[in-house]
């Protein structure tokens, strides 16, 4: 899997159905209405569209 990393040490991936937790808690935090089926939609349309940023390693959080 390509991972692209920024000067702050976020690593920016693709996104897979093991993220779907993770995508529905942000998208709740946001605000969002999307549902799992939704978010799983979108991959299944776009998969080499949907990604995502995780802090360092070390902190092993998703930064978005």
């Amino acid at each position: 899997m390509t991972q692209y990393h920024s000067a702050s040490g976020a690593q920016v991936r693709l996104l897979c159905p093991a993220d779907l937790t993770r995508v529905l808690e942000l998208a709740h935090l946001a605000g969002w209405t999307q549902t799992e089926s939704d978010i799983l939609r979108m991959l299944e349309y776009a998969p080499a569209g949907c990604f995502g940023a995780e802090l360092p390693a070390s902190t092993a959080q998703p930064a978005g």
